[in-house]
C-alpha cells in the first residue's frame, strides 16, 4: 500500500491520464460543483495549451464494457516551479468521493511530480475544507502558514500546506 494507502480495488478500476481538451467541458462541469471560485474553460485551456510548467491529469472510471473510456471522476492541475510541485486545482466530482479516488489522483499526481524531477510539493487550501486537509495531512503535507482573507468570495483564510520529500 502506496503512503497514506487506499484500497487496492480502486486502484485497479482507476486510470491516470494527462488531461486532453475535449475533457474540458466534463472537468468544468465538477469545477462548478466543486468551488464558489471555479475556473472558466479558458482557464483549463490556457493551463494546457499556454503555460508550459502546467501540468493537468485526468482519473478516469472503468470503462462500461470491454474497451473505451470510463467517466472522468476527477482531476488535478500542478505547476512544477524549480524543483517544487504546487497544487493549484483538485477535485473529485461530488458523485465519486469517499470511494479513495481522491487518494488515488494525489498519489498519481505525487508520483507524476516525482517523475519530473520535483522534490518537494505545496498547496493552498481553504482553511474550511477539512475533508482536503484530511487527505492531504493523510499524504504527508503539513500546516506550514496562513494566507489571511485569501478568497475573495468570502474573505477566507487559505492554509498553505506543504510536503517536503515525494
Amino acid at each position: 500500500m502506496a503512503e497514506g494507502g487506499f484500497s487496492e480495488g480502486v486502484s485497479t478500476t482507476l486510470r491516470l491520464r494527462p488531461m486532453r481538451r475535449e475533457d474540458i467541458p466534463t472537468v468544468v462541469a465538477i469545477e462548478r460543483l466543486s468551488f464558489s471560485l471555479p475556473w472558466s474553460e479558458a482557464t483549463f485551456r490556457r493551463e494546457l495549451e499556454e503555460v508550459s510548467h502546467s501540468h493537468l491529469l485526468i482519473v478516469e472510471g472503468p470503462p462500461p464494457g470491454e474497451g473505451g473510456e470510463g467517466p472522468i471522476l476527477g482531476y488535478a492541475c500542478w505547476w512544477a516551479v524549480t524543483d517544487e510541485c504546487h497544487i493549484t486545482d483538485f477535485a473529485v466530482a461530488p458523485s465519486a468521493r469517499r470511494r479513495g479516488i481522491g487518494e488515488f489522483l494525489l498519489n498519481g499526481l505525487l508520483e507524476d511530480a516525482k517523475r519530473r524531477g520535483m522534490k518537494r510539493a505545496t498547496l493552498e487550501v481553504r482553511i474550511g475544507n477539512t475533508a482536503a486537509i484530511a487527505l492531504y495531512e493523510k499524504w504527508g503535507f503539513t500546516s506550514i502558514a496562513m494566507r489571511r482573507r485569501y478568497y475573495p468570495d468570502n474573505d477566507e483564510d487559505a492554509l498553505i500546506m506543504w510536503k517536503e520529500r515525494l
